[in-house]
């Protein structure tokens, strides 16, 4: 009887629901790690060029359960993501450098959040990044990571808790670049 009134209460708040609703993932913040390892290998300056997706499609909002996208706070592109927090980390570092000759660009190959695995979130990014130096191509592979999170099995938490770890996932990545020995001798 317990499950039968909480499924009826879930379709009367999913009733209630007019259209699609979303949430924004939490913004970017740089991490003090990712800096000591740029500062650390005495790289050079850096621009940050263009991210894409591939497919495009990758860059928008993300489905979430139910009638819910998870979008982001960066002109609702996850390339745009991508690359802004990209250039925090090295900004942080004191590596940023707008019109420098040697610039990172990159397209966002998979981004995939699941939120409605009961107790455990989880998701997965990929991305190729290229490093070109005067025009020339120095530095070019693709980097992913999976990431896991403790979740629950209430739709709004787990929603609210992929929105938290969408950073966590980014920082992932970025620190799986910056531990790639040819990518630091790149921007040397």
């Amino acid at each position: 009887m317990k499950r039968i009134c909480l499924a009826v209460a879930a379709l009367a708040v999913a009733a209630g629901l007019n259209g699609c609703m979303s949430i924004r993932a939490q913004p970017y913040a740089a991490t003090p790690e990712s800096a000591s390892v740029l500062k650390d290998a005495g790289v050079a300056t850096v621009d940050v060029g263009t991210f894409d997706a591939s497919p495009a499609s990758l860059a928008k909002p993300v489905s979430m359960p139910g009638p819910v996208t998870l979008r982001s706070p960066f002109g609702d592109s996850y390339a745009s993501y991508l690359g802004e927090a990209l250039r925090q980390e090295l900004e942080q570092a004191g590596k940023y450098a707008k019109g420098s000759d040697t610039v990172v660009t990159g397209t966002l190959t998979k981004n995939e959040v699941h939120a409605n695995l009961f107790s455990r979130g989880k998701g997965q990014l990929e991305a190729r990044f290229v490093v070109t130096r005067a025009g020339q191509v120095v530095y070019d592979q693709v980097k992913s990571v999976d990431h896991s999170w403790n979740s629950a099995p209430i739709g709004a938490i787990a929603i609210e808790s992929a929105g938290a770890n969408y950073p966590r996932m980014v920082q992932k990545l970025i620190a799986s670049l910056f531990s790639d020995p040819a990518f630091v001798a790149a921007l040397k």
